[in-house]
């Protein structure tokens, strides 16, 4: 008896391809049924939500830096909110209070100011989410007492009102669209004018105030003295930040 394994390998030949010297040879390639070709379309990557500013608080820097003999450091207090009614619009509106109240009454020293200002802001650049260049109007009041003068306690005391206009740059601190920072760099110029009494102190001082007034006192009135100023009314560097403000989703 014999038996035996036979494994057979069978290889289909490559089809032959005829080439008519007469015809040009096409190779075939797929055709697109509906015959509309289209063009590969790059996602863009989401941008991040941004933070859209309602209320930002900010306070002028070089007003702290005021120092007068025998009174010391006497920093100019301040504060100031702004308001950003649209996101960005190119209108905003801000409140500034000033209140410096430092005294010796010891050495005739005095520097006591209580002063109010509006203001109305109107963007250069549109669609600048309130930084850039801007120009502004402002209207203010005020009451002061100062008194620099130690050997004789003479100083100032009255009322003020005014109004101007204000040029100034915001410059948004960092590159991140979401920042609360701002640094501000302004000037202001207009008219002030001022009802006021020169006064001498008691000495030593009895919380008494002696005015400058020789005539008979039944006839005395106060703020009988007058000033008009017409030029610079303010400058500064404040630093801003957004106090207020929500989430805005991009789409």
């Amino acid at each position: 008896r014999n038996s035996g394994i036979y494994i057979l390998h069978m290889v289909e030949p490559e089809p032959e391809i005829i080439i008519d010297p007469e015809k040009p040879y096409v190779q075939e390639q797929e055709v697109n049924p509906s015959g509309i070709e289209y063009e590969p379309i790059e996602q863009p990557l989401k941008e991040p939500d941004r933070r859209r500013p309602i209320l930002a608080v900010k306070t002028n820097l070089p007003y702290y830096a005021f120092f007068k003999e025998h009174l010391g450091w006497a920093p100019i207090y301040n504060v100031e909110l702004e308001l950003y009614p649209t996101e960005t619009g190119r209108w905003t509106w801000l409140a500034e209070y000033e209140f410096p109240w430092h005294s010796v009454p010891s050495k005739h020293q005095y520097f006591q100011i209580q002063n109010w200002q509006l203001e109305g802001r109107r963007y250069f650049k549109k669609d600048s989410h309130h930084s850039g260049i801007y120009l502004s109007g402002y209207v203010g009041l005020n009451y002061y007492d100062i008194c620099f003068d130690r050997q004789t306690g003479y100083g100032y005391k009255g009322e003020g009102a005014g109004g101007g206009l204000g040029l100034g740059y915001v410059l948004p601190l960092g590159k991140n669209p979401n920042t609360r920072w701002k640094l501000e760099f302004f000037v202001k110029g207009g008219v002030y004018v001022t009802y006021y009494d020169p006064y001498e102190a008691g000495t030593p001082f009895s919380g008494r105030y002696y005015y400058d007034w020789t005539d008979a006192p039944s006839l005395f009135k106060l703020r009988q003295h007058r000033l008009t100023w017409l030029g610079p009314t303010g400058f500064g560097i404040s630093i801003s930040y957004d106090l207020i403000y929500k989430k805005v989703k991009n789409k």
